[in-house]
């Protein structure tokens, strides 16, 4: 009714694992993206790179929409990397976008990820 995708609705009310779950898997994958061109349903980015790179844009803007469609496409590169170093970058992203958005438990979430996927990585923590 106001727009709120559950996602952010269990992020709002510092649902971490019912965030978690819902980006996770392959089954996630289907229900974000088109096979077809299906009606509501965005297409599925060409690459981890392209969707990044529209992460970063959105990320750049800075305010609330712009940083909400930042988590979604930094959640659509994670639904299709498969390197961790890529993962880790990827979810440092994103959680500094939930931490932009005051999404507190989500960008710790995220941030604890990207240690455990590079725990050499200054910048993940």
């Amino acid at each position: 009714e106001n727009g709120e995708t559950p996602r952010d609705a269990a992020s709002r009310r510092r649902l971490v694992g019912v965030e978690a779950r819902f980006a996770r898997g392959p089954a996630a994958a289907r229900a974000r993206w088109a096979e077809h061109g299906g009606s509501g349903v965005k297409e599925r980015p060409r690459s981890v790179d392209e969707a990044k790179a529209a992460g970063n844009g959105y990320f750049g803007k800075g305010d609330s929409l712009a940083l909400t469609r930042a988590v979604w496409a930094y959640t659509d590169a994670l639904l299709l990397c498969e390197d961790d170093e890529a993962k880790a970058v990827l979810c440092s992203n994103r959680s500094a976008a939930h931490a932009k958005l005051l999404h507190f438990s989500a960008a710790l979430g995220d941030a604890e990820a990207a240690c455990e996927l590079r725990p050499r990585w200054a910048r993940a923590h």
